[in-house]
């Protein structure tokens, strides 16, 4: 193949040279290739970044509560608060001083649990906000203008939704989003899917135990 006066020329399969497309043609359709490409690439690498952003900071959060409010202590705190909650009504009907003295000491005890949890909350308030708003921030400055395809069509309050307005209200299925869309719906699958794992690995410790204890 040669170049002929601006024209690409080549040898056909048996007819001799074969005139092509003018050079400026071709030059201008492999520019639009390429930005297509280009295209492709940076949207299917915002979906997989986003989702793997997503992933990290789903970690992250789970990490952060993990460390200044764990659950399962949380779930302790709460049964008792109700448990003292049931036992100073009752004796908050009686008046001797045993009754007093005894509930002046649940009071006391809620108190602390109350302020305990309120601390783990600021703590973990504060960690997220630490970890959480930067990483949104540079996922909003690198993928602004990014429109991703969801791999199925999802409900989503209606466009031009307003909460002070009562016509727009209603739910539309979107098959697009943008990056926080993404970032929202990867967030959500992950948090499910990381649940689901830990009770299911829960379970089998837990069975395991059960079956170790009648088996010894």
């Amino acid at each position: 193949m040669v170049l002929v006066e601006g024209y690409v020329v080549g040898f056909g399969a048996g007819n001799g040279f074969q005139t092509g497309l003018p050079t400026e043609y071709l030059a201008l359709q492999s520019l639009v290739l390429h930005c297509l490409h280009e295209v492709v690439w940076m949207l299917l690498n915002a979906m997989a970044d986003i989702a793997l952003i997503s992933l990290v900071l789903t970690i992250a959060s789970q990490f952060i509560q993990e460390k200044f409010m764990k659950k399962e202590e949380m779930k302790r705190h709460q049964e008792t608060m109700k448990a003292n909650q049931k036992r100073m009504q009752e004796l908050m009907k009686r008046t001797d001083e045993k009754s007093k003295n005894e509930l002046d000491a649940l009071q006391k005890e809620m108190m602390e649990g109350m302020q305990k949890m309120l601390s783990g909350s600021t703590k973990v308030m504060m960690a997220s906000f630490v970890v959480f708003v930067p990483a949104l921030w540079a996922l909003s400055a690198w993928y602004e203008k990014a429109i991703i395809s969801l791999p199925i069509p999802l409900p989503w309050l209606k466009e031009g939704f307003d909460l002070f307005s009562i016509g727009t209200w209603g739910v539309q299925v979107y098959s697009q989003t943008n990056w926080f869309g993404w970032y929202f719906v990867s967030y959500l699958a992950i948090m499910v899917i990381m649940n689901l794992t830990k009770d299911a690995w829960k379970k089998l410790i837990l069975r395991k135990n059960e079956q170790g204890v009648v088996n010894g």
